[in-house]
This record gives C-alpha cells, structure tokens and sequence, in this order.
C-alpha cells in the first residue's frame, strides 16, 4: 500500500478475491484497485477534493455488470460514496 502518500482509510475485497480497492483519507486522496495474485495495480484514481470534499467514506464491490439478458460479464463494478455524493463504476 506504499502508493498511498497517507493512511488507507477503506478497503475491500472482491466477492472472487481477484480484486482488492483501496482509498486513502482525504488527504491522500488516491484510489487503487489491485490484482490479488501478483500484486499489481489494475487502475488507480485521483479522488476530486471538490466532488468529495471530505474524503470517500465508503465503499464497496457489486459484483459483475450483468449484460442484457441479466446474465454475469466479466466486468466488475465498485460504489464509493462521500458525505454528499455517490458514484458507481
């Protein structure tokens, strides 16, 4: 977690274990989504201080994106959510 420039505040895992997400506080501002199995960093994001101004205060996975006849792709989705606003990805 040395990429975090401040302390990690969330984290989660994936329903698969594959995935791990982390956010920092709201002075680190950053968020990782890393591979389990190696390591590595899958995507990262600079969380706006305007947009979350008090840093992200949860987060979570939601499975797989279902296509169009409600069946599991292979696509992940993830919520976050600050004192204000909510995203999904």
């Amino acid at each position: 977690m040395s990429e975090h420039d401040f302390e990690v505040s969330h984290l989660a895992f994936s329903h698969d274990d594959a995935l791990l997400i982390t956010c920092g506080n709201s002075l680190d501002g950053k968020l990782f989504i890393w591979n389990t199995s190696n390591g590595h960093i899958v995507s990262s994001l600079k969380v706006a201080s305007q947009i979350f101004p008090d840093g992200i205060t949860a987060l979570s996975w939601g499975g797989f994106v279902k296509d169009i006849k409600l069946r599991n792709t292979s696509h992940y989705q993830f919520a976050i959510a600050g004192s204000k606003k909510l995203t999904l990805w």
